[in-house]
């Protein structure tokens, strides 16, 4: 709650002065971009994959990058689902591509023309989920339609990163990934959840967090701090990402 009540402060500063939300937050810690940068680069490099990625604009940052690189050389998953298609997308395929990642892997995007041209780069399925309106017991927000298709059982590498949720009329769509946690492998999982500087990211995080303790997991919470920020819900098994 204080968490909320910090952010929602921080949010009504930027819209008073014209800054962006990013700007007052105290959380965020630029600098380590190029720790993480380093650390990546590296990894590429040791694993003998090639470094064609632009964590650049609104794409994935490094932070994020490492993240789930990392995971992927420290831990084995058996189904992973991508919340948003781009820069991750083509590290997990690479990943994939050279056995460090041996998952069933499903990307959901929203948008037809960016789901198909990442759909060429890649070898696992890049599904197009249209946005609808949808409402729960927290906001009203245009979210996927996760009704449509069948949602993968045993979720143990889930990544939320859409959809576009940094404008203020849409800074609540990512919570349609609610909708997913009932499908969270029960021996273990990881959540990741970018973009978490923002409001809307604030708020799904402590939704989560509550659901998780509902429904009586042991897990920890741990945060990647640099251009962006990231939230990590470890639970069981692979507990011990909370602490990358």
């Amino acid at each position: 709650m204080r968490a909320l009540v910090k952010h929602g402060f921080v949010y009504l500063l930027s819209y008073a002065t014209g800054r962006s939300f990013s700007e007052f937050n105290p959380a965020l810690r630029p600098s380590q971009e190029v720790v993480y940068q380093r650390i990546f680069d590296r990894d590429l490099e040791s694993l003998g994959l090639r470094n064609f990625y632009y964590p650049v604009g609104s794409a994935a940052n490094y932070g994020l990058l490492y993240l789930i690189l990392r995971a992927a050389k420290t831990f084995s998953f058996r189904q992973v689902v991508e919340l948003g298609a781009g820069q991750t997308t083509l590290l997990i395929d690479a990943l994939r591509r050279a056995g460090i990642l041996k998952a069933d892997t499903l990307t959901i995007e929203h948008d037809q023309n960016w789901a198909t041209q990442i759909q060429t780069s890649v070898s696992h399925s890049v599904l197009r989920v249209r946005l609808v309106n949808s409402e729960d017991t927290y906001a009203n927000y245009e979210g996927y339609d996760f009704g449509a298709i069948a949602i993968p059982s045993d979720i143990d590498l889930l990544i939320i990163d859409g959809p576009p949720a940094g404008d203020a009329n849409k800074e609540y769509a990512r919570h349609s990934a609610m909708r997913l946690l009932d499908n969270l492998d029960p021996n273990g999982f990881l959540i990741i959840v970018d973009d978490c500087e923002r409001v809307g990211e604030v708020a799904l995080v402590e939704r989560i967090d509550m659901y998780l303790r509902t429904k009586g997991f042991e897990f920890c919470r741990g945060t990647i701090a640099a251009a962006k920020m990231q939230s990590i819900f470890a639970a069981r098994r692979l507990l011990g990402a909370a602490f990358f």
